[in-house]
């Protein structure tokens, strides 16, 4: 196969493979909950919304690069769940976030929501529940890094920017 065809076949493959990735970094940050504790650290309280069961997916960048590294591998195209977690409640993130900024944690009504997350509040109420099995069985992707949970739980999370 000439170079030309390989470059070729990649980006036909990038365009093919459609990813769905909610990432979390490992060691320093996981953009989707910075929203959350900021809003904890400033108003003083770790929020969510009502029971706090709603869900997000989630898994570690350097799993989901060796997924994207499996994909572009097999040559195959479709379509990829990035999840070693298929859901971590709402409730425990805010939990973990109370716990490391010494805030009370607690449930607020969806009414209140708009004024505690702001712009984040259609995200801190999604319901969003992922499998990878597929993705897991046609590739042998088996994610191996450290959870949501425990990289939020982090000392290097919590510390503030200059």
């Amino acid at each position: 196969m000439s170079r030309d065809t390989k470059i070729f076949t990649l980006k036909s493959l990038i365009l093919a493979a459609f990813f769905r990735v909610f990432t979390h970094i490992g060691t320093t940050n996981w953009m989707p909950s910075t929203p959350v504790t900021n809003r904890a650290r400033n108003k003083g309280v770790s929020a969510f919304i009502g029971e706090g069961i709603n869900c997000w997916p989630a898994v570690h960048r350097l799993d989901a690069a060796h997924l994207f590294r499996l994909v572009l591998e097999s040559e195959t195209t479709g379509v990829y769940h990035a999840v070693a977690e298929e859901g971590v409640a709402f409730k425990e993130i805010a939990a973990v976030i109370g716990e490391r900024l010494n805030v009370p944690v607690k449930s607020i009504a969806r009414e209140e929501a708009n004024n505690h997350f702001t712009w984040f509040t259609h995200f801190a109420e999604m319901d969003l529940n992922s499998s990878s099995e597929k993705t897991k069985e046609k590739l042998g992707w088996k994610p191996k890094q450290h959870g949501l949970l425990n990289d939020i739980d982090s000392l290097n999370y919590f510390k503030l920017k200059s």
